[in-house]
């Protein structure tokens, strides 16, 4: 059927479900789609600061399947269809791989990749039903490749890259499109800690071909994008949004050592 092309890239009017929403990418993402005229129901632990016309708080842990499973019901009563998930709730850790505890790493594969999974799951029943939707997957640039560490992370956001091909190929016949957007490093209040660490900083953006680390709001294009009737035809891809980083080869050895400096472990 063809498209409007001054539709193109429109999400107006369309319910839209993000999750992490009062992090730095989630806030982006609710202000820009509830700007962009889309129905938002904004999902986290914690409330938002400022909250857009358009877009409604509801608060559940992505770590408890039952509230996981809740997220479909209000999402469905206060914005009638879910056109659009976008899984971008996360959290990371930096801890050595040889001194992680269990807990650590069940946290962070929990809110990571089971939270995404289940409501995948969840809204992907609405969406099946009505033969129609679009899921977005916040990756990570850490699942490509060994991030030190980042166990627990990279395992996650790995697994969230397989999730998103996997429900493309399951949910294809549903004209049900998965996409995944592939963030590089990104200033949000996640990665805090490089302020008192410019060094470190520097490290990141030497290997960045554009030449700095990204904020939040390069992310909302890709989001909208992949929300949009532009990217009818476009499932199971992995989109970067890194400045290049990832195709630079990263940064491995460099941050490793700067790390391992950092927490006294060598010279």
């Amino acid at each position: 059927m063809p498209i409007d092309p001054q539709k193109l890239f429109a999400v107006r009017g369309k319910g839209a479900v993000i999750t992490g929403a009062a992090g730095g990418i989630g806030t982006v993402l609710v202000n820009g789609f509830a700007v962009l005229g889309a129905r938002v129901l904004a999902v986290d632990i914690v409330e938002p600061k400022d909250l857009p016309a358009g877009a409604v708080f509801h608060r559940a842990d992505l770590r408890d399947p039952i509230a996981v499973a809740g997220i479909a019901e209000v999402a469905t009563a206060a914005l009638g269809p879910v056109d659009i998930l976008i899984n971008n709730a996360g959290l990371g850790e930096m801890v050595r791989a040889e001194e992680m505890p269990l807990d650590v790493w069940n946290n962070t594969l929990t809110t990571n990749l089971t939270g995404s999974f289940l409501l995948s799951q969840a809204i992907g029943r609405l969406m099946i039903a009505r033969r129609s939707g679009k899921i977005i997957n916040v990756g990570s640039r850490c699942g490509f490749m060994g991030m030190p560490f980042s166990a627990a992370y990279n395992a996650s956001k790995a697994g969230i890259a397989a999730l998103t091909r996997t429900l493309a190929v399951e949910w294809g016949l549903y004209d049900i499109q998965v996409n995944a957007i592939i963030p590089g490093v990104v200033r949000t209040p996640m990665n805090a800690h490089r302020d008192s660490d410019p060094e470190e900083e520097r490290l990141f953006a030497r290997t960045i071909p554009l030449g700095r680390v990204s904020e939040p709001d390069d992310l909302l294009g890709a989001a909208v994008f992949l929300a949009s009737p532009g990217a009818n035809y476009i499932t199971g891809a992995t989109l970067f949004v890194d400045g290049g980083n990832y195709m630079a080869d990263g940064i491995g050895t460099e941050y490793r050592d700067h790390g391992l400096k950092r927490m006294g472990v060598i010279a």
